[in-house]
């Protein structure tokens, strides 16, 4: 293997690396309460909860494909994006609700949860996050 094939590997491992390491935060609106576990929030993202604590819920995604969606849906659903998608095809078809809806950006994200009661969201990072929205889980 020549010097340059070595560097790069390095540096696509390193580079996958420091990409799967990457933060995530589940942020909700303050009407939502402090704590949700792992289990609730997969109840909510599939839409099996709706109300929480006497408080409707409204999750929100990042669009398909984006790393922190994917991040999201492997820790919280143990699924990818393509069986998230299909198990929302599928119960939207029975009469099962609707997926929740989608954001190209984390600035959308925050904006929408900041502004709407019982709104859940997950993005990358939690900085600048105005007084209107909290963190529920950091991964």
């Amino acid at each position: 293997m020549n010097m340059f094939t070595r560097l790069l590997t390095a540096w696509v491992i390193a580079t996958s690396f420091t990409t799967a390491q990457a933060a995530l935060v589940v942020i909700a609106n303050a009407t939502v309460q402090d704590h949700v576990e792992i289990a609730t929030l997969s109840r909510i993202y599939t839409g099996r909860m709706i109300v929480l604590n006497g408080t409707g819920v409204n999750p929100v995604n990042l669009a398909s494909g984006s790393p922190a969606r994917q991040q999201f849906l492997q820790h919280v659903l143990n699924q990818d994006d393509d069986k998230y998608i299909g198990y929302w095809i599928v119960r939207r078809s029975i009469g099962k609700g609707a997926p929740p809806r989608e954001f190209a950006t984390t600035q959308e994200i925050i904006d929408y949860v900041a502004n709407t009661p019982g709104a859940i969201g997950y993005i990358d990072s939690d900085s600048n996050l105005p007084s209107s929205v909290k963190v529920l889980l950091k991964n």
